[in-house]
């Protein structure tokens, strides 16, 4: 029963076979539109969505390693918080829902670290359907659809919202 409410709060856990298994999965198709293998490997964040304000807000104590950092930031309508969760551990970047939308919580991106993917964006135009290109504080940012259809994010940089 915890199992399902945590998964409708969008809780995912990291080190589960569904997590293991879909990480796996982007990485083999990362490396089919280009991706070199060590990017596949470069992982700087799980993206997850929370199902409501209180769900972040469990959440952001839950993924919380003691003695780790955590930046809480507010980016409009909604807080993000980066949870770092040690050395060798990709972070955690969890979403607050849109006032303005109907939440979907669980899963949203994994981010890999490429810093040279802009010089190689026309070749992964050609092999992927980039859903959008942005920046953030200097860091060039590319969503790539994954086949089961969620994202892979693809970052010069890693995250930071300072």
């Amino acid at each position: 029963m915890q199992s399902q409410i945590d998964r409708n709060e969008g809780y995912v856990d990291l080190e589960g076979g569904e997590n293991t298994a879909r990480l796996a999965a982007h990485q083999a198709y990362l490396r089919t539109i280009g991706l070199p293998e060590d990017v596949t490997r470069a992982i700087d964040h799980i993206g997850i969505n929370a199902a409501t304000t209180d769900a972040f807000d469990r959440l952001v104590t839950r993924y919380t390693v003691a003695g780790q950092k955590v930046g809480m930031y507010h980016r409009g309508d909604r807080r993000i918080a980066m949870i770092w969760r040690g050395p060798g551990q990709y972070r955690v970047e969890l979403f607050e829902p849109r006032t303005d939308t109907t939440p979907t919580p669980g899963f949203v991106h994994y981010a890999f670290i490429w810093p040279g993917w802009k010089a190689q964006e026309a070749a992964l135009r050609e092999k992927a359907t980039v859903q959008r290109v942005g920046e953030l504080n200097g860091n060039a940012l590319i969503f790539v659809t994954t086949p089961d259809s969620h994202e892979a994010e693809i970052v010069t940089a890693p995250i930071s919202f300072e």
